[in-house]
């Protein structure tokens, strides 16, 4: 005789038992007869968890799938049509569904049950189809504080059209895969792909920022050009400095302190007290390339406060 485990009645019982149920409200309890035995046990251990309801987030190039069911539910689920038990994957958290580059959609067949108290739900199947998605692919050379800045859009989807926008949608044409375009001012250029029988990419922002107020500090003998001044960075590098003050450490290098401003930011400096022997000046109202330059009156090891207004 063939036996398995009840995990309700916590007990062996015979392959071939005659289970009967029968509720007893006034107990709040079912009865179970199995065989020549009697049990009573909660309704909730004997009731089969809710079917696991599959909710899809459709994305694009990728859909987002969650499952849920009763409180305390275990749910398993498969991809791949089969039916799915507590031996298939276990669901621990919403998961995504790919598109296949190979073809022009991708089919997944979801099915999930749920199990608690050893007790199986029905099965919830759904079909779910994701569409390829032209992907946009740039990057933005220079900085901040750049009179210009070089966009590059990448032909990332082979076959798609390409446009960018910057007041009118202009197609791309590729040079080895790539387009560039110059930017001379502040602005946001739009990007967007798209393909026969592809979702579209949407529409890509990219804010672009030319000329902000950066400025330079460090320490040379002497600036005469635009590449001096980007050179000086060193270990101050360029900050934002409007509204703050700064303190520049001379340490052992006894050189001219500099500070330099886009020209463009028509701001000035305002010297705070404590450690400053000498004012900054302008070195005789120097423009160098498009920068406003100041620096000490000597090339003192000392600390300077300042800050730029």
């Amino acid at each position: 005789m063939k036996t398995y485990w009840d995990p309700i009645l916590n007990r062996l019982r015979a392959e071939n038992d005659v289970v009967e149920i029968t509720h007893k409200p006034d107990l709040g309890k079912l009865l179970v007869t199995a065989g020549n035995n009697k049990y009573l046990v909660s309704c909730e251990e004997y009731t089969a968890p809710a079917p696991p309801i599959i909710s899809v987030s459709a994305k694009k190039g990728y859909s987002e799938v969650t499952l849920t069911s009763t409180s305390g539910a275990t749910v398993y689920y498969t991809l791949d049509g089969n039916e799915p038990t507590n031996n298939s994957t276990k669901y621990t958290a919403k998961f995504n569904l790919n598109a296949d580059n190979s073809m022009q959609t991708k089919t997944y067949t979801v099915k999930a049950i749920a199990y608690k108290n050893g007790v199986a739900s029905e099965v919830t199947s759904l079909t779910v189809n994701v569409n390829r998605c032209v992907a946009v692919r740039y990057t933005l050379g220079g900085d901040n504080y750049d009179t210009s800045r070089t966009l590059t859009i990448f032909e990332q989807t082979a076959g798609a059209g390409y446009q960018y926008y910057d007041g009118v949608w202009h197609n791309i044409t590729f040079t080895n895969g790539e387009f560039k375009l110059n930017v001379a001012s502040s602005c946001t250029i739009k990007i967007k792909g798209t393909k026969d029988s592809w979702e579209s990419s949407g529409e890509i922002s990219v804010a672009i920022t030319v000329g902000k107020n950066m400025c330079y500090i460090g320490q040379a003998a002497a600036l005469s050009s635009e590449a001096d001044i980007k050179a000086l960075a060193n270990s101050y590098k360029q900050d934002t400095l409007v509204g703050s003050t700064k303190e520049v450490d001379c340490g052992s290098t006894a050189e001219y302190v500099w500070i330099c401003i886009p020209n463009t930011a028509a701001r000035n400096l305002t010297v705070k007290n404590g450690g400053f022997a000498v004012p900054l000046l302008n070195a005789a109202g120097t423009i160098v390339g498009a920068y406003r330059v100041w620096r000490t009156e000597s090339k003192l090891k000392e600390t300077y406060n300042f800050e730029i207004i």
